[in-house]
């Protein structure tokens, strides 16, 4: 009876210790998969402000003449797709813009913005 009372208390002692080491593991791998989703969700942010930069340069400053109505809405559809307030309320000054020297001071506003918003 002794050594069964013995052998129970040893045998409830380490199913307490695996208790502890998994519920430490579960925090640990826990801990690391919110990391790694902040890291994925920064990585797709910075991609998304990326691809827009791009198609900005390539589409309105580079543009040889007018900017379609395609590519204007486009553009208009991915910032709103960035979810980002002040981005949004910085591509609305440009688009917005009364002269010519307005929209140049809104694109550079616009851009340096834009370049702030990428995080590494």
């Amino acid at each position: 009876m002794f050594r069964l009372r013995i052998f129970l208390i040893v045998l409830i002692c380490l199913l307490v210790l695996t208790d502890a080491i998994a519920v430490n593991a579960y925090l640990s791998v826990k801990k690391q998969l919110s990391v790694s989703q902040a890291l994925t969700q920064k990585n797709s942010l910075n991609s998304q402000v990326l691809n827009f930069t791009r198609l900005f340069i390539e589409r309105v400053l580079q543009a040889k003449g007018e900017v379609s109505f395609e590519n204007r809405l486009k553009l208009e559809n991915m910032v709103r797709d960035l979810n980002d307030p002040a981005i949004l309320q910085s591509w609305n000054n440009f688009v917005n813009s009364k002269s010519e020297q307005e929209a140049q001071e809104n694109v550079k506003l616009l851009l340096d913005l834009l370049v702030r918003k990428i995080t590494p």
